[in-house]
Order: structure tokens, then C-alpha cells, then sequence
């Protein structure tokens, strides 16, 4: 509020400030309307001399209250005595400048920021300090934001950055410092942290579409301190001068690396619930056929020894036709049984286990292989550990096992050398405390993306026509014998290993 200026003047001093505004009014007007604060302080004593209308309103007091106190009456307790230790000085130099918290009339502490000089009227005329006082509560509420703002940025489980115009980085926050290393953080381009692929994109549609609309979002990749591609999800704001030039871009980068992770998960997870699915339905197809063809092959059975009765001992090919219907039963059992073997493991029905030597198990299975297709002209070389190597499992779910992995290597050969395919190698061994069993194909090797979660997923097939259960089956088989499956490509020649491990008999 304006006060009347014609009240009594202050302490001496009063004529001296007189002669200040002796060119006329404009000083005056400058020191009555003036947005920066204005005291007078006399030089000898620090008593306030004259004050104007916006240092009153700093403190929301009147100028009659503030007229001959001294600035320790409303200087924040904690600044009173810096300023005295720069007040005893004033006599040394013409100005000096200092900042201080006033304290309001409501206890509000207003910072400022006080330029304060010597005037004197002449050599003998009594000398005055003058102080030009700047309110810096909007400049410290600045500060402050400005700091809080630097914790988010830095505290910000993302990139951020700032590059200038030509893409040079400005600014990166703890994160991007952390992830590209803090060495090579600092005055690095676009380029040197970025694949080549994603610095096109940022060079040629990132950075073009936020100076023209003010923002860009995309993909794009950084290159992390070992160099690995790291996908981010990014935005890009442009920062335009008054001349609409950009001065800055700012960066904001979300790393998609757990996203993407999730999202191949959650594919994965939908693959295994259609797998499910199939191998429910599959599991009462199993049921059907075993209802429907357990009669047939029982009565095929029966009429193998039948005939075995009715071949007279006379006929010149008696013992070959012996041995034809010898092989009818025995595969007939042999359907049989697996038929049984599949429906109890797609039921989840528990193994029959006892104590078995592989050696032995392996012996038997080349009359077991020994179909009527194709592959069974590929032969079977066994090559077997000296002495039993004696594990316990369920004899039928292993003899499945090894009859798969089998079936695949004869097809491998066949692929690799269709007119005369090498035989199978079939090796058994103990190693420490576990059991071995080689099967050694000699055909074009694993596919490349051949790897356990191949192994673990049903339904997965490189063969025209295969249904992709064979070595499914034989891994989770082998699961349930605390055992493991493990495939590789052979060191010393064509072809590929399945390596059966089962944990021996103490």
C-alpha cells in the first residue's frame, strides 16, 4: 500500500538522500515503483533510513514499522551473524553482495538476494549504504523442483538422455550410465551407442518426425556396455528456440528386454496348453485304438499258433515257416504291449521298476527292430561295456525309449546315404556313477535349432509326416527314471549322438 510521503523524514541522513534525488523526479519514481526491493541504511549506526513500497511487501510490513530498525530486526536468526561479519567490512569496499532469508510478519523466510554499496554525499557528509534487494523465492522454488526433478530423472528405471542438435549427448541419467558404462556414456554420438539398424530409424525417422510434430515414439536398440543389443521402446521430444530451431532432443528410453521375455513366454505357454489339448485327445484316441485293435491282434495271435500246429513236419520249408509265425506272434505280443505301454504313459500311470542291465536290454532290441519297412535295413552295430551296467527302470518304457532314438538314427542314415546307409551304433557304458547309452547316427546332424526345449516340446518335428512325439516321449520317459536326454552334434565325423544317462544300481 502507498504511504503518505510527506510524513517526518527518518534519522539523519534524511537531507543527504535529498541531494540523491536532486535531479528531479525520475529517481524518485524509479525507487517508489520499482519491483526489486530498495533500503537506505544509514552507514554509522545500520539504521533503516528509507525503504519502498515492494521491500514492504516482502516482509508485509509498513514502511512507518520498518523506518529506524536495523536488519537484525527481521534477518533470519541463522543469517545475522554472517551478516555482521560482512557489515563490519562495509567501510572497505564500495559494494558487496550476499544472500539472506528475511523473515515476513506471518514468520514466512523470504529469500533475497541483497547488492548493497556506499554513498556518500561528499568527504565530510554523512555516508549511507544502499541495498537493492531480490526476492528469490521464485528462483529457490525453481532450484528446488529442479533438484527434485534431477532425483526422479536419475532414480528413473530407464534411459534418459539430452543430445543437441547435431546429436552429440548431453546428459545421460544413472541408468543409461550403468547400461552403456559410465566411461563410454559421456560425449559419445548417436551412432557409437546404437546398432546400425536402430540409428537409422532414430537419423532418419525418430529424430525428423519430433522436430516437425514435437515427438516421436518407437523401436529402437541400444548397445550395451559388452555390446549386446538391448530393445527399447523410446520417445524422442524436440525442444525448439522462439526461432522454432531445435536446440534439444530429449530422450526417454523403456528397456522391452522383460517384455519381449514375457511375451515369448506367454506364447510359449499357449503352445503348451494346445499341446495339452492334443495329447488329451490323443490320449483317448489311444484308448479307442487299444479297444478296437486289442481283439484283432489277439485273434492274430491265436492264428499264428494255429498255424504253427497245422505245418506239417514233412513240408520242405516247415522250419522257415516255423520261424514266419514265430516272428507273427512275437510282433503281435510286441503291439500289443505297446499299445498298453502308451495308453498307461499318456494316463500318467507309474512305471513298473525293477533292476536291469542295459547290456542286456540293448541285446535284445534287434530282433525288436527288426521291421518290415525301409529302415529296417539299416543295421545295428552294438558296441557294449565289458561286464552288466545295471540300472533301475521299467524294462518296456526303456526298450521304448531306445526303440525311438533308434527309428531316428536308421532315418538319418537313410536321409544321408539312401543306397547304403552306415548301421546305427548303439554303445553302452558306465561313467562314474551313472549309466550311458550312445546311439551314433552317421547322418546330416542336428538341425540348429536342435536344443532341450526341443526335446521338452511335444509335437516338434524336422520330418515330412512326423507328429513330433518320439522324442518327447523318450525325455519325459526318461525324466520319470531320474534320468536325461541329451543331443549333439559328433566331434569326429557326420551324424549325431542321443546320449541316454540313467543314475546306476549301488
Amino acid at each position: 500500500m502507498e504511504e503518505d510521503r510527506s510524513a517526518a523524514p527518518g534519522p539523519e541522513g534524511r537531507g543527504s538522500l535529498a541531494q540523491l534525488f536532486e535531479d528531479g523526479g525520475l529517481l524518485q519514481h524509479l525507487f517508489h515503483h520499482s519491483t526489486e526491493g530498495f533500503l537506505a541504511l544509514d552507514f554509522r549506526t545500520l539504521e533503516t533510513v528509507e525503504v519502498n513500497d515492494a521491500f514492504c511487501r516482502m516482509l508485509g510490513r509498513s514502511r512507518a514499522e520498518l523506518i529506524g530498525e536495523r536488519p537484525d530486526a527481521w534477518l533470519a536468526p541463522e543469517d545475522r551473524e554472517p551478516f555482521w561479519k560482512t557489515a563490519v567490512r562495509r567501510g572497505e569496499e564500495d559494494s558487496r553482495q550476499y544472500e539472506a532469508r528475511l523473515v515476513a510478519r506471518d514468520g514466512t523466510r523470504v529469500p533475497v538476494l541483497a547488492n548493497a554499496s556506499t554513498w556518500s554525499a561528499g568527504p565530510e557528509g554523512p555516508a549511507m549504504s544502499l541495498v537493492f534487494v531480490t526476492d528469490l523465492t521464485r528462483l529457490k522454488r525453481t532450484e528446488e523442483l529442479s533438484e527434485q526433478l534431477m532425483h526422479v530423472l536419475e532414480a528413473f528405471p530407464g534411459l534418459i538422455g539430452m543430445c543437441d542438435g547435431h546429436l552429440n549427448f548431453l546428459y545421460h541419467n544413472a541408468y543409461a550410465k550403468e547400461l552403456l558404462g559410465a566411461d563410454r556414456a559421456e560425449g559419445v554420438t548417436m551412432r557409437g551407442t546404437h546398432p546400425e539398424w536402430a540409428f537409422r530409424v532414430m537419423r532418419e525417422e525418430a529424430f525428423p518426425t519430433a522436430a516437425n510434430e514435437g515427438y516421436w515414439v518407437g523401436d529402437s536398440a541400444l548397445l550395451d556396455k559388452t555390446g549386446r543389443e538391448v530393445p527399447f521402446l523410446v520417445t524422442v521430444v524436440a525442444h525448439h528456440d522462439r526461432a522454432g530451431e531445435v536446440r534439444r532432443y530429449s530422450l526417454v528410453g523403456i528397456d522391452q528386454s522383460v517384455q519381449n521375455l514375457a511375451e515369448e513366454r506367454r506364447h510359449r505357454y499357449a503352445e503348451q496348453l494346445r499341446s495339452i489339448s492334443r495329447l488329451i485327445s490323443l490320449e483317448g484316441l489311444t484308448s479307442l485304438l487299444a479297444h478296437q485293435l486289442n481283439q484283432p491282434l489277439a485273434a492274430l495271435g491265436n492264428y499264428a499258433v494255429a498255424g504253427q500246429r497245422l505245418v506239417p513236419q514233412e513240408c520242405p520249408e516247415s522250419t522257415r515257416l516255423r520261424d514266419l509265425l514265430d516272428n507273427m506272434q512275437r510282433e503281435t505280443r510286441k503291439a500289443s504291449d505297446t499299445l498298453v505301454q502308451v495308453r498307461k504313459f499318456l494316463k500318467g500311470e507309474g512305471p513298473d521298476f525293477h533292476a536291469l542291465d542295459l547290456n542286456d536290454l540293448v541285446r535284445r532290441l534287434p530282433p525288436f527292430l527288426q521291421e518290415g519297412t525301409a529302415s529296417g535295413r539299416v543295421p545295428v552295430r552294438l558296441q557294449l561295456a565289458k561286464g552288466p551296467v545295471t540300472v533301475v527302470g521299467d524294462h518296456l518304457q526303456l526298450q521304448e525309449v531306445l526303440h525311438n532314438l533308434v527309428h531316428n538314427a536308421r532315418e538319418a542314415n537313410r536321409e544321408r546315404s539312401p543306397s547304403d546307409p552306415d548301421p546305427v551304433v548303439l554303445r553302452t557304458r558306465r561313467q562314474g556313477g551313472e549309466a550311458q547309452v550312445d546311439v551314433v547316427d552317421a547322418g546330416p546332424g542336428l538341425p540348429p535349432e536342435m536344443g532341450t526345449d526341443v526335446l521338452v516340446r511335444p509335437f516338434y518335428t524336422t520330418k515330412k509326416g512326423g507328429i513330433g512325439l518320439g522324442l518327447w516321449v523318450a525325455y519325459t520317459i526318461l525324466e520319470g527314471h531320474k534320468g536325461r536326454l541329451e543331443a549333439f552334434d559328433n566331434p569326429d565325423g557326420p551324424g549325431a549322438t542321443f546320449r541316454v544317462r540313467l543314475p546306476v544300481e549301488p
